[in-house]
């Protein structure tokens, strides 16, 4: 099980979605002027920057990984699904940078021991930091490619919220007490802002099953090549399903039920088999 949590509010605020569960608060935030928004310009002067952005000398990405969870990011680094999704998040002038972290019995809840165990979560806060943690038991303990596919995963919840986090604010509706997209922003995300629309409960899901499945399958054959493994199509297909459970695209993969229920079967079966097969091989 991989989440999102956090605060959802303007540009500026935070916000979240889940991705096994919908675990998500929200908390409204000012929205930020215009000089706090950008970098340098000739009406803004430089005091009233949120941070000088042009001045940045941290990496857009932080690796803070350890051991084996560092050790296959590494080894995805040229994977070409992870290097597209990521590539915002790259160069000094970026105006939201990502951070990729660890912690140890990761839950859905901090601080909450009844909690559900994650294998990783998004978190982007109220800050212009979107982080990925991975759960370090987790990542120890499954094969490399299981661990791979959370990274891919966290890394297209990452990429969700950076373009709402800068292009796309989101309005909360105290009638249905959910967040939406603000309807400027359907000229540049129209398929997000539908998934806000049709259901905001569960957008990032369903907007990742509908539209991010056959890249999770090309990104892990490229990392299973990468190390050794084979596997057949219908393998990386179901692995793809993993933290999409419950969504528009997997509740309607089958028009025949009895047909649609043996397969959702079979694949829960084949993800959780892989999961239990062995730890982490990566070296």
């Amino acid at each position: 099980m991989e989440v999102g949590v956090g605060h959802f509010g303007t540009f500026g605020g935070g916000g979240g979605s889940s991705d096994d569960c919908d675990d998500r608060t929200h908390k409204a935030a000012p929205v930020a002027s215009p000089c706090k928004m950008t970098a340098k310009a000739p009406e803004c002067p430089k005091d009233n920057l949120l941070f000088p952005i042009n001045e940045i000398k941290v990496d857009s990405v932080i690796n803070k990984l350890t051991r084996k969870a560092d050790c296959v990011y590494k080894k995805m680094e040229k994977n070409s699904v992870l290097s597209k999704t990521m590539e915002k998040f790259m160069g000094e002038k970026t105006p939201v940078h990502l951070i990729l972290d660890q912690k140890s019995n990761l839950r859905v809840k901090d601080n909450d021991p009844g909690s559900p165990l994650v294998n990783g979560k998004t978190e982007y806060g109220t800050s212009f930091y979107i982080t990925i943690l991975l759960n370090t038991e987790q990542a120890n303990n499954r094969p490399s490619l299981a661990v791979a596919r959370t990274i891919l995963h966290e890394a297209i919840h990452a990429e969700i919220y950076r373009k709402i986090k800068t292009r796309a604010p989101l309005v909360y509706n105290a009638t249905t007490k959910t967040w939406n997209l603000s309807n400027g922003s359907r000229a540049d995300f129209p398929t997000l802002f539908d998934s806000y629309d049709e259901d905001p409960k569960n957008p990032d899901h369903n907007y990742m099953a509908g539209y991010y499945r056959s890249g999770i399958e090309t990104g892990l054959k490229e990392y299973a090549k990468a190390i050794g493994e084979k596997h057949s199509d219908q393998f990386y297909k179901d692995m793809a399903w993993s933290g999409l459970f419950g969504t528009k695209s997997w509740e309607k993969q089958y028009k025949d039920q009895a047909f649609a229920d043996k397969e959702k079967k079979r694949i829960i079966k084949t993800i959780s088999d892989y999961e239990k097969s062995g730890n982490n091989e990566c070296k």
